[in-house]
């Protein structure tokens, strides 16, 4: 597989999910025999899809208004984007933080509002183990799984968006956080727990340092 390389706020790309019926999208070049659901609804402006599990999930990252989209950087804990991610300029490395979902150092809550938050570990789990996986490639600069319910038939596209530590871009990953401070629950406040793939070589739940700039796919009740 390619490495690819992104911008800070790359990637976002024509829209293949319009209007409110499946949309396929392989007539785009790339998206080989693509075909992800549109909103099964929408909370505070932000549409959700219904994957027949305990949450809804929201349909894009934080920061984007398209499924395709990278949308903004986060470090763990922290609710704006910044120039550099650096440990230096953390605002929790260190902190006695077992979770954040749901409150002011949510930064899917702060952006989006109360009704939304981060996905627990358990949560990443329960998408995992229910949804059949599609490594898809837009183009050279997005590619991603597709993950498609095994529940319902739903699906959600999560772009390998990667992330940023100091200023040094990670490429070829998709990353996303976690409201949990670990997968273990360890104590030593210098991590979180974060979704970690790439195609063929899914970690899936790993522990990464909290300074770092990270992607951020919400879920609603």
């Amino acid at each position: 597989m390619q490495k690819v390389k992104f911008s800070l706020l790359g990637g976002i790309l024509v829209a293949c999910c319009l209007g409110g019926a499946m949309v396929s999208c392989d007539a785009l070049d790339g998206w080989d025999d693509l075909s992800v659901s549109s909103a099964s609804g929408s909370i505070d402006g932000y549409q959700y899809v219904d994957m027949g599990l305990s949450v809804k999930w929201a349909r894009y990252n934080v920061g984007t208004s398209k499924p395709e989209g990278f949308g903004a950087y986060f470090a763990w804990g922290e609710t704006s984007e910044k120039s550099v991610y650096s440990e230096e300029n953390s605002e929790t490395t260190g902190l006695a933080l077992v979770g954040v979902g749901g409150t002011n150092r949510d930064a899917a809550t702060v952006n989006w509002g109360s009704s939304w938050r981060l996905p627990t570990v358990d949560e990443f789990w329960e998408l995992i183990d229910n949804c059949s996986l599609k490594w898809v490639e837009l183009d050279e600069d997005n590619e991603g799984y597709v993950f498609t319910s095994k529940v319902n038939g739903n699906s959600i596209y999560l772009p390998a968006a990667g992330g940023w530590s100091n200023s040094v871009e990670l490429v070829g990953n998709g990353y996303y956080w976690s409201a949990d401070c670990s997968t273990k629950g360890d104590t030593h406040y210098v991590n979180a727990a974060a979704l970690d793939f790439i195609e063929d070589e899914e970690d899936w739940l790993n522990n990464i340092k909290r300074y770092r700039g990270l992607t951020i796919r919400p879920v609603t009740e």
